[in-house]
């Protein structure tokens, strides 16, 4: 199995089934295997589906978000039949995205930590620039990813532009 150029992995299991929990637990004990070895920081989610078939669930929220904490996983529960929570998890999954983006290129670049960043880790010893142009181009860069639905733009821009038959003849 070699599925290693993503950057998010969403592992997806019903919570009225055993069964498809067993085959989730496999899938993300691979895919930690294949994130050690390789190196590559990539997210990694576990959700539960079908949170609204209360009377049949089989699998326990604890029992999900247990085996997601032990094995580096983020827990969610949706149910995407009445779509309760999908944005939640959609946009998470941008914002913890755009966050690990963000600290990879400011240490590629050697750059200080993010100021934004340096307050969401506690351990994180960010340094503050003392140029105020070092600041200004930076905060630039960044200001490109201020809120995930800027990144989901961006992300599916080329997608959705409308082109006219002029510009279509042309390509």
């Amino acid at each position: 199995m070699r599925i290693l150029d993503v950057d998010i992995y969403i592992v997806v299991y019903a919570v009225d089934e055993e069964a498809s929990f067993k085959v989730a637990k496999s899938i993300i004990k691979k895919l930690q295997e294949m994130r050690r070895l390789s190196g590559k920081l990539q997210l990694l989610y576990l959700v539960g589906n079908k949170t609204d078939l209360v009377r049949s669930r089989q699998v326990t929220t604890q029992r999900g978000r247990r085996f997601a904490a032990v094995n580096g996983a983020t827990f969610f529960e949706v149910s995407a039949a009445i779509n309760h929570l999908v944005d939640e998890l959609l946009v998470d999954m941008v914002v913890q995205w755009r966050k690990e983006v963000t600290q990879h290129e400011f240490s590629r670049l050697g750059l200080p930590t993010h100021p934004t960043i340096t307050a969401a880790s506690s351990d994180a010893g960010g340094v503050a620039s003392s140029s105020a142009s070092e600041n200004r181009g930076r905060q630039s860069w960044t200001s490109t990813l201020s809120n995930p639905k800027n990144m989901l733009q961006r992300i599916f821009k080329q997608q959705f532009t409308a082109k006219s038959c002029m510009e279509l003849q042309k390509s």
